[in-house]
């Protein structure tokens, strides 16, 4: 008990570090201290969400195999919707740096439409068609955006299915209703960024509550995998 104590201490620590990193690195970007490239704002932060992904992830999959209690089966269905929520989450991260070098939150702010259109007409004026997704900054706006919805959309049904499961552990309840509310707050966090013409406030707790939803799907996929380990053992 005292190791499980122990591990839980360290590995609140490590992510605990790994958010004020985060969020060292948002002032950072606010202060100009960080050259306008994105292949190095890109690095920075994958540097530092994947080291929180991982941590978090085996955090998880420690302490609930350490732990005394029902044993947790995986189940394919959540885990296939966390590697799809994974796969948007780090794909959002990436088009946020363009958002943020290219200073693309200034040319449509209003929410949830732009300027009462859904598809605005700017859209594809650029050609060759694929330069409209790195440098027309209405297209970088509104794939923010389509992500952003996504993303929701995928942590609402994640939290949907949770529910209607006939054996729902603790833990993965828990955890699904952090990832939901987190989830909730970075979108929350970046439509007002939008609509108040990016405060710096805003635009960092945005990239806080990423860093948040980063934990909450390692932590879910590490519960998932103590479960396969289980399995493993068993048959």
């Amino acid at each position: 008990m005292k190791d499980l104590i122990r591990d839980r201490k360290t590995h609140f620590a490590v992510l605990l570090f790994f958010g004020l990193m985060q969020l060292l690195l948002g002032l950072a970007r606010q202060l100009g201290v960080i050259p306008e490239s994105p292949s190095l704002l890109a690095l920075l932060y994958f540097g530092v969400m994947i080291p929180t992904l991982l941590i978090a992830v085996h955090a998880s999959a420690t302490s609930t195999r350490s732990t005394r209690g029902p044993t947790h089966r995986r189940n394919p269905f959540q885990i296939t919707l966390l590697m799809i929520l994974l796969l948007l989450t780090g794909t959002q991260i990436y088009w946020g740096v363009f958002t943020s070098l290219l200073d693309a939150g200034h040319v449509y702010n209003t929410f949830p439409s732009m300027y009462g259109q859904w598809i605005p007409p700017e859209l594809w004026v650029i050609d060759p068609l694929h330069r409209n997704f790195f440098e027309n900054l209405v297209t970088i706006q509104w794939m923010h955006r389509l992500f952003a919805l996504l993303i929701l959309l995928t942590v609402l049904m994640l939290w949907v299915h949770t529910f209607l499961m006939k054996q729902r552990p603790l833990i993965i309840v828990h955890l699904v209703v952090f990832l939901l509310t987190v989830t909730l707050l970075s979108y929350t966090a970046g439509a007002f960024t939008l609509i108040y013409h990016v405060p710096a406030f805003l635009t960092l707790l945005h990239q806080i509550s990423a860093q948040l939803m980063i934990t909450g799907i390692g932590l879910l996929l590490g519960v998932h995998f103590s479960g396969w380990i289980e399995e493993q053992a068993q048959s």
